[in-house]
């Protein structure tokens, strides 16, 4: 049986909303192409999310629409 293989991108934030509920944040990258949603599954300080953070960000699958959409399994906040 074949697994996806994630794919790592480097992603730097233009905006970030945390959810009403804080479970999650969904950020739009500078390219304004790509929308993830970051829960603490993927990265357990996401609710620190902020414009001008610089992401790694890894995921299997993402949406063929414009903004793409994804849901990361494992994003790390670069310094």
């Amino acid at each position: 049986m074949k697994t996806a293989k994630s794919l790592q991108a480097f992603f730097e934030v233009a905006q970030a909303s945390l959810a009403k509920d804080g479970s999650y944040v969904t950020v739009l990258n500078t390219n304004n192409d790509v929308i993830a949603t970051i829960d603490a599954a993927a990265c357990a300080d996401f609710a620190k999310i902020k414009k001008g953070d610089k992401l790694l960000v890894w995921s299997s699958m993402m949406t063929m629409s414009l903004p793409a959409q994804t849901h990361p399994e494992k994003v790390v906040v670069l310094p």
